[in-house]
């Protein structure tokens, strides 16, 4: 695997742990139906959540845990 490859590989791992282990999502699909409800509903207006709301519920849940984590700017190295 050339440099870039490796760095894309990296990206794409850390992007993953964003997601499962940071977010909370249950399993990746869960970003692939948010982003699939933006077809119908392009704003995160009232009517986008109510689509959310009822692909997965638990993602208020998820927001508050999120906005009461400390998030600090860390040292990435490549």
């Amino acid at each position: 695997m050339n440099e870039v490859g490796k760095l894309k590989r990296s990206t794409q791992n850390r992007t993953i742990v964003l997601f499962r282990d940071v977010l909370g999502y249950r399993y990746l699909g869960d970003l692939v139906v948010r982003e699939l409800l933006h077809l119908r509903e392009q704003r995160h207006n009232e009517c986008f959540r109510e689509l959310i709301d009822n692909a997965f519920s638990y993602w208020r849940t998820l927001k508050d845990e999120l906005n009461r984590a400390p998030l600090s700017q860390g040292k990435w190295t490549y």
